[in-house]
């Protein structure tokens, strides 16, 4: 009787504190943030949001504002030069999909690499689909990893600026009418 009383006022704790953070989070976004706090910077912005809220504690960032913005992509590539003509299938999408489930016999699927502090995503995304594809197309029989550091390396100014950004579309072309080498990164030697 007493494990049923503890399981049973554990579980009203629980949905308790469910319904409370809830309330607390909605609480949070609702919160109109001043003027004065929009412009706050390194440790000041650090102390405002202590003051303001106990779910993390805010420190300034260890790093720059020249070495953060240096590892992002140059806002050109936010738009593609051209685009794919616009494909529409009339069917029902799933309420949940996992490619590593309906393709578990490709392990490139749920690898995911590092681009480190490179602004490459638009090309180990490229190489990363491109490996998965390969692997679908053979039903497993042929895993390969493209090579994005040959994306980066190779398909030049064709494809954007290396580490400042490119087009994944691009990328896709030069797959198409040039190839690119099979392997992970440099230091990998695989491939």
């Amino acid at each position: 009787m007493k494990r049923i009383f503890f399981t049973l006022l554990c579980l009203a704790g629980v949905s308790g504190f469910s319904v409370q953070k809830q309330d607390v989070l909605e609480q949070l976004r609702n919160r109109v943030i001043s003027e004065h706090a929009e412009s706050l910077t390194g440790q000041e912005l650090a102390d405002y949001v202590n003051k303001n809220q106990a779910f993390f504690k805010a420190a300034p960032s260890k790093f720059s504002m020249e070495s953060m913005k240096a590892k992002l992509m140059d806002v050109k590539y936010l738009a593609e030069p051209e685009h794919a003509e616009e494909l529409v299938i009339d069917e029902a999408i799933p309420d949940s999909f996992d490619a590593r489930q309906k393709w578990p016999q490709c392990s490139s699927i749920s690898n995911i690499r590092d681009q480190s502090d490179c602004g490459s995503c638009w090309a180990f995304g490229a190489a990363e689909a491109m490996s998965d594809r390969i692997c679908i197309a053979s039903n497993g029989k042929t895993q390969v990893s493209i090579s994005a550091d040959d994306v980066l390396s190779c398909c030049g100014k064709t494809c954007g600026d290396g580490c400042n950004g490119g087009y994944p579309l691009q990328a896709w072309k030069y797959w198409e009418k040039h190839g690119i080498c099979t392997g992970g990164s440099y230091e990998s030697q695989s491939g």
